[in-house]
């Protein structure tokens, strides 16, 4: 994955657009609170969004994480469409940047935009990096909630936070971690036990 594979941007559509333009036209088909992403793609740009229309219960960051896996797929679906890049600059505002390698956001540029489009305070969205270390049982409840590991070895589990720490979980040493994805002994400890090339890449944010 090139560095402009892996960095998408995040988007709002740009309000007072013209209604007749194929920009306006496109964003219109984008339902309020989605989650919007978009990066280069031969000569254009892809924008991917995720919208949950069919009801399904997820927070902002859940749909920009499924906007990216999207994206980076090339499923076909009607929840894509290409641009030139000077019409997505017309049509959107980029308020972010996402890591479509880790499936994380990677940064917020303007956070009062992202929280009138998302309606979700950008501390929700995108929460500040916790001090890495020993962590409690009830901030490990907290940082993963209505979430699944992103890695499962034995009584072993590591789960990808919305900040892009890890937090390693060894059950049968009662050891609770919470780790910076640039840490050493994450990458020992996912290397030493196994962890697939995919899931190392994702949880460390480098190649296996």
């Amino acid at each position: 994955m090139t560095h402009a594979e892996r960095y998408l941007d995040i988007l709002v559509p740009r309000e007072g657009m013209d209604p007749s333009t194929p920009e306006a036209r496109q964003a219109a088909h984008i339902l309020p609170r989605s989650g919007i992403v978009a990066g280069p793609y031969g000569h254009g740009y892809a924008v991917s969004f995720e919208g949950a229309m069919y009801g399904k219960e997820m927070d902002f960051a859940k749909k920009l994480l499924h906007a990216a896996d999207r994206h980076t797929s090339r499923y076909p679906t009607v929840a894509c469409f290409m641009l030139p890049a000077e019409k997505v600059i017309k049509a959107f505002h980029v308020v972010g940047r996402y890591d479509a390698l880790r499936l994380v956001i990677a940064d917020v540029f303007d956070a009062a935009a992202l929280e009138a489009w998302a309606g979700e305070a950008t501390s929700k969205i995108f929460p500040t990096c916790r001090p890495a270390g020993p962590i409690a049982q009830a901030d490990a409840e907290e940082l993963t909630r209505n979430q699944f590991p992103a890695w499962v070895y034995g009584p072993m589990q590591a789960w990808m936070t919305k900040s892009g720490q890890v937090l390693f979980v060894d059950f049968s040493r009662g050891r609770l971690h919470l780790f910076d994805a640039d840490d050493e002994e994450l990458a020992s400890l996912l290397r030493s036990d196994h962890a697939e090339d995919a899931t190392f890449q994702r949880l460390t944010g480098r190649a296996a």
